[in-house]
């Protein structure tokens, strides 16, 4: 009996686990991406909110880069925007604060961006998510993996490595728009907290595939709850 119960334990760990996992859209683009063979670009993960706070905009970049435990950052201002960067070994960040002075707000968007492989998102966002903490908001995110096939693909192989990978994500296709050299596929897993509503439907998948000639190359953006970037 207690063997058992010991056996359901751990499978309600593990089934906790990777339901942790899921919840962020963590693992899902994760495991869609390494399924495409693509090769890696980067990996960005993005955070905005609106704080309420008398703090300047030059004093919230510096509080909330403070939590990446990086130094040496420079900071841009220009009348009621600041924007603090930063980018060593791969790792780029951006904190950049605008004064809504006629709201008493600040606007802030915390883009961290890595080159040089996939880390655990996860570690990225509660990261980002104890800088917002210090004015007591949650902010919402968006985050994409990008890579590239150092080939030119047509209009059907690119729909059919991007149904690919929705369906290596967990996610049902609900939307999808087709052109001669992009296609973007919008899905949606239950799984996954983040979301956003397009048409009225539930998306919190985004695959996108463009060829580009100038470049020689076909690049593929796998994105959650959609991409935030131009492709």
């Amino acid at each position: 009996m207690k063997k058992w119960g010991i056996f359901f334990l751990i499978i309600i760990c593990i089934i906790f686990l990777n339901f942790n996992n899921e919840v962020y859209g963590i693992s899902s683009i994760e495991k869609s991406f390494n399924s495409t063979g693509a090769e890696f670009i980067c990996l960005n993960v993005e955070a905005k909110a609106l704080i309420k706070t008398s703090d300047k905009p030059s004093e919230i970049v510096k509080k909330m880069f403070a939590f990446t435990k990086k130094e040496k950052y420079t900071i841009k201002d220009e009348n009621d925007l600041t924007e603090l960067s930063y980018l060593k070994n791969g790792c780029e960040i951006k904190i950049i604060a605008r004064e809504l002075k006629y709201e008493n707000k600040v606007y802030v968007c915390f883009v961290l961006s890595q080159y040089e492989g996939i880390v655990n998102i996860n570690n990225i966002r509660r990261t980002i998510n104890n800088a917002f903490s210090i004015y007591k908001v949650k902010p919402s995110f968006s985050a994409f993996i990008q890579g590239k096939y150092n080939e030119s693909m047509t209009s059907e192989k690119m729909k059919e490595k991007a149904l690919k990978a929705v369906v290596n994500s967990g996610g049902k296709l609900i939307d999808k728009i087709e052109d001669r050299n992009l296609i973007s596929f919008y899905a949606y897993n239950p799984y996954i907290k983040d979301r956003v509503l397009v048409n009225s439907e539930p998306i919190n998948i985004n695959v996108a595939l463009r060829y580009s000639a100038t470049d020689g190359c076909t690049y593929i953006w796998i994105g959650n709850p959609v991409i935030n970037a131009e492709y």
